[in-house]
């Protein structure tokens, strides 16, 4: 998706992305998720909506790098939310990693290699199998095998809108496809659904502008005006609310 998408920001002159980008956000995520509706179930996509807007924010992007790093983030202007702070200038992101490995779809697997499998999935794993007391393994992860994916030109991980195309491969030789050729589903908690019905109250107080102004460290009209669209059901502002949530209970807790 992201070759795809960086290839729109590459070609489309900025006029015109500008005008997909209204295009896209024109009708409110509601009206998206009733359209995808009129889609057979086994073919609908999900949360059709939430990615529109999200779309018409990405295709306003100046290029692929900028692309990346948006679709990673959880908030797009992090500078606007934290009062008086700046996005540090992270050499992954703007030095080594964009000079040293020219193709994108490269630059892209070793930023994930740096920044998002150690920061965020991988210690999502190890936290939740060490809290019953399991061993977790990433056999995919084993460094010969990312040596190797590593080595692999492009042609031999992307093939037009096809993707993992040796894995899967490999897989047809030993299961049916049905299995392993089929849209992507994620495993996530209902975060959006919570905010909005068992822990909204808890989540109203937590996010008190009154205590966001005394504190003077998160900007408290930016938030609210998330959590008043997300209550609303004009916008899935789950990802964007949750750290908000977990840095204000942890400040109460430990601050």
């Amino acid at each position: 998706m992201l070759a795809r998408l960086g290839g729109i920001n590459g070609t489309l002159p900025a006029a015109a992305r500008r005008a997909l980008a209204a295009l896209l956000t024109a009708a409110p995520p509601a009206a998206w998720d009733a359209l995808a509706r009129l889609v057979p179930e086994h073919k609908r996509p999900e949360r059709l909506g939430e990615f529109a807007h999200k779309l018409a924010a990405w295709v306003r992007l100046t290029n692929s790098d900028l692309l990346f790093r948006e679709i990673r983030s959880l908030w797009s202007e992090p500078e606007a939310l934290v009062l008086g702070a700046a996005e540090p200038e992270d050499p992954i992101w703007t030095g080594g990693a964009l000079n040293g490995v020219p193709n994108l779809l490269d630059r892209i697997a070793i930023i994930d290699l740096l920044t998002y499998l150690p920061d965020d999935i991988l210690a999502k794993v190890d936290r939740a199998t060490m809290a019953m007391s399991l061993e977790g393994r990433c056999p995919i992860l084993d460094h010969r095998v990312i040596e190797f994916a590593l080595r692999l030109p492009s042609r031999y991980k992307i093939v037009g809108a096809g993707t993992k195309i040796i894995l899967k491969n490999v897989l047809a030789r030993y299961l049916p496809s049905a299995l392993f050729e089929r849209p992507k589903h994620g495993f996530e908690s209902p975060i959006a659904l919570w905010l909005s019905g068992p822990l909204k109250d808890w989540a109203e107080d937590l996010l008190d502008p009154a205590e966001m102004r005394a504190d003077a460290l998160l900007n408290p009209a930016l938030v609210q005006q998330k959590w008043v669209e997300h209550q609303s059901g004009r916008r899935n502002w789950q990802y964007a609310l949750w750290p908000v949530l977990m840095f204000q209970q942890w400040k109460r807790r430990w601050g």
